[in-house]
């Protein structure tokens, strides 16, 4: 939690704006449509 509570930080330091990180299976039904609309993937592993 702490590791991904200091990626969160940096990132909001680097483009000078508030940023959300949630895991993809954290997100319930009725919010998932939305934040797949809004969300801009940083990271994928192979």
């Amino acid at each position: 939690m702490i590791g991904f509570l200091k990626i969160q930080s940096r990132l909001e330091k680097v483009v000078s704006r508030p940023v959300d990180l949630i895991e993809n299976s954290c997100l319930q039904d009725f919010a998932r449509q939305s934040a797949d609309q809004e969300k801009i993937l940083i990271y994928e592993a192979d």
